[in-house]
């Protein structure tokens, strides 16, 4: 079982309160020549008005954080320790 892991990826938007989305783009292209974006559910580990709600999507993260179940959402990835890179191109 995985238990602690880095996420890099551009924030999304608050799906519900408490909430994150981390998108990560594919390095490869589908089938059909389109990049895909996965999306990952996130929260934060200690606050629910911590910087990760706080940055304005689309900006560039890398986290340290550990997987979790949330009863109510599913799998979720609990963020620890976050740097952000505000003004970075996008991909």
């Amino acid at each position: 079982m995985i238990s602690s892991l880095f996420c890099s990826g551009r924030l999304g938007p608050v799906p519900f309160p408490g909430y994150r989305y981390l998108e990560v783009e594919r390095p490869v292209p589908d089938a059909n020549g389109k990049q895909v974006i996965d999306r990952f559910l996130v929260k934060d580990a200690l606050s629910s008005s911590s910087k990760l709600l706080r940055l304005p999507e689309g900006t560039l993260v890398v986290f340290k954080g550990r997987l979790e179940v949330d009863m109510e959402h599913g799998p979720v990835i609990v963020e620890e320790i976050l740097e952000s890179y505000r003004g970075v191109e996008r991909f």
